[in-house]
């Protein structure tokens, strides 16, 4: 689900091309449920930007199927696009392709690539590409940047590693990289400038920045267990120059 200042968006749990997708919207100023026409080759509502949506969807020559048989929506995706778009919130129709690429990944002969969406800042959206090459098991990540106007900046950040975002307010400010058992980090600002770096400490099994707060402080989780949700709080500063000195949050009332 996803608000801006008029409503409140949701879809179905369960979307395209498995079922057919529905959306509905809620007045946040009288409360009242509404029909929202979102077209139902949708997946996914995944943010919203000066109003409009980013979402995405399957393109191809031929019909979705929204079969009960998932081997069908399987075999119907090798011929179909994964598609971007800014869409408009009222009427559900997309206005502006941002990207595209085969929904298994675009291939140039030598390797596959996929793309994720990470979050905006202003009008510029970030993607994180995965690139896979055939002859190695290794991959490299990489952001692309596609401004309003429409033109695409790549930034090239690490080999094998991963890739993630830090946001303030609903927008990025970080790009962060980590390895895959989620014990070492690394901070770049939106132009792929390094910023610095953190690993977690000996003796947790869980150490992960998640956002940032306006007093410049960001917010990591450190315990997480299926009754509970343990956070806590280190200065932006003493955590970029590799300080794991936090203050756990308390929970009151």
């Amino acid at each position: 689900m996803l608000y801006d200042e008029q409503y409140l968006y949701s879809i179905s749990s369960v979307t395209a091309p498995y079922a057919y997708t529905q959306g509905q919207r809620l007045d946040l100023q009288t409360g009242e449920t509404l029909p929202w026409n979102i077209p139902g080759e949708t997946t996914n509502v995944l943010d919203v930007v000066n109003g409009q949506l980013v979402t995405c969807r399957i393109l191809s020559d031929s019909p979705v199927p929204f079969p009960e048989d998932s081997e069908m929506s399987d075999a119907f995706l090798q011929n179909s696009l994964c598609e971007f778009d800014l869409t408009d919130a009222v009427t559900g129709k997309p206005v502006q392709k941002l990207l595209s690429y085969p929904w298994y990944g675009e291939d140039d002969g030598t390797m596959r690539t996929f793309y994720y969406y990470l979050g905006h800042n202003g009008s510029d959206l970030y993607f994180s590409g995965y690139h896979t090459p055939y002859a190695t098991d290794q991959h490299s990540v990489s952001v692309l940047c596609i401004r309003s106007d429409g033109t695409q900046d790549a930034l090239d950040l690490a080999e094998d590693w991963n890739c993630s975002a830090l946001g303030l307010d609903a927008e990025l400010r970080w790009l962060m990289t980590y390895n895959s058992d989620m014990t070492a980090f690394t901070l770049y600002d939106l132009q792929g400038n390094r910023l610095g770096a953190n690993a977690r400490p000996a003796g947790l099994a869980v150490y992960t920045p998640l956002t940032l707060l306006d007093d410049g402080r960001v917010v990591l989780l450190i315990g997480k267990t299926s009754a509970s949700t343990q956070l806590a709080t280190i200065p932006a500063d003493a955590f970029l120059s590799g300080s794991t000195e936090y203050t756990e949050m308390e929970f009151v009332g």
